[in-house]
């Protein structure tokens, strides 16, 4: 009587189990929790443009030309740019498409407590983009951390576009902090003298990436994946100035979670509904998915005691719960120990108390 109390009190007694899962989703944020810095993006070539948004300097050597004739331009051999807005912009992009571009993203890396936000792809227009940011509670004593970017520019002139920036080689000092520099958009043609440019933006930045076609498995090394992460998030939040109220849409486009030797089926926007927001502790890959459905490829592992699925997060369709003994008993036959103990206690209880 008193095994069958315990064997039905630790059925419903939850215990967190390890998962994992293979997604296709529209976008992905996350905040990456390990230590020390990570390599997040690798190697990536042949690139048609980069534009990086956010506080920043940036020295680039070599020789300068612009179609708005600016006065001694062509007889500097060396621009110090000052991004000084969060959205003061900085864009890389290829002239002439005779030859292959050689402008490549060679690394960037994440900081520890590094929130990766709106993680997106883009197959109509072969773009990726993200926003990155370092959470303020993670800055170190007297130590402003910072977004290491190391790009490869190559030899081959290149189309500079800045915006909301102050060059100090070409303004004057009185208009440094003017108002105007904030909405002045500025073209240069550079032929670059050092092929390595190093980039290092302050807490946070927006990424746009253009990328070249995929072909093959090119794009498998872009992701560097195996990340410790946590607030692993597929969903996109709508709102209106207007209006209190905020939409939440799943960007989940299919994919599949194993749990407890079963397998939970995602559908296009549903919500993957898990207890934490720790519960996702790892992105082991990341790849782009430019197949049908064509979006982002995030492989994931976590540990969890339920999981469930639905188009409203409030209302799931599905759901995994596990137990004692999910975790050391196939699942048919805690069926059948549950159906006994149970029908053992329906007896053994009138008998008592008869």
């Amino acid at each position: 009587m008193i095994a069958a109390f315990l064997f039905i009190i630790l059925f419903f007694y939850p215990v967190p189990t390890p998962f994992e899962g293979n997604i296709i989703s529209e976008q992905v944020s996350f905040v990456y929790r390990g230590k020390p810095d990570k390599l997040f993006l690798n190697s990536m070539r042949e690139l048609q443009r980069l534009e990086f948004e956010g506080i920043q300097e940036v020295e680039i050597f070599g020789e300068f030309r612009s179609a708005e004739k600016i006065e001694g331009l062509e007889t500097l051999n060396q621009l110090t740019i000052s991004l000084q807005y969060p959205d003061s912009k900085f864009i890389l992009e290829g002239v002439g498409l005779d030859a292959a571009s050689q402008l490549e993203l060679d690394s960037l890396r994440l900081q520890p407590k590094t929130a990766v936000r709106q993680l997106t792809y883009y197959p109509e227009r072969q773009e990726l983009s993200f926003e990155m940011e370092i959470l303020e509670d993670d800055k170190q004593q007297g130590e402003e951390q910072q977004i290491p970017v190391k790009l490869f520019v190559g030899e081959n002139p290149l189309k500079v576009i800045v915006e909301g920036a102050y060059i100090s080689q070409l303004d004057s000092d009185n208009t440094e902090d003017n108002l105007e520099n904030q909405y002045r958009v500025r073209e240069l043609e550079w032929t670059p003298w050092i092929s390595e440019l190093l980039l290092s933006f302050d807490r946070t930045t927006q990424v746009n990436i253009g990328l070249p076609e995929i072909e093959g498995n090119r794009d498998r090394e872009w992701f560097w994946g195996n990340l410790a992460v946590t607030d692993v998030d597929f969903s996109r939040r709508l709102m209106r100035d207007d209006l209190d109220d905020t939409l939440e849409i799943s960007t989940i486009l299919e994919g599949q979670i194993h749990f407890l030797n079963q397998l939970l089926t995602l559908e296009s926007e549903q919500f993957l509904i898990l207890p934490e927001p720790s519960s996702i502790e790892r992105l082991s890959r990341l790849e782009l998915h430019p197949q049908s459905p064509p979006g982002l490829q995030v492989r994931l592992n976590g540990k969890t005691d339920r999981i469930a699925v639905g188009i409203d997060p409030n209302f799931p369709v599905s759901r995994l719960k596990s137990n004692v003994w999910e975790q050391r008993l196939p699942r048919e036959l805690v069926g059948v120990l549950l159906t006994i103990c149970s029908v053992a206690i329906g007896y053994l209880i009138p008998w008592i108390f008869t």
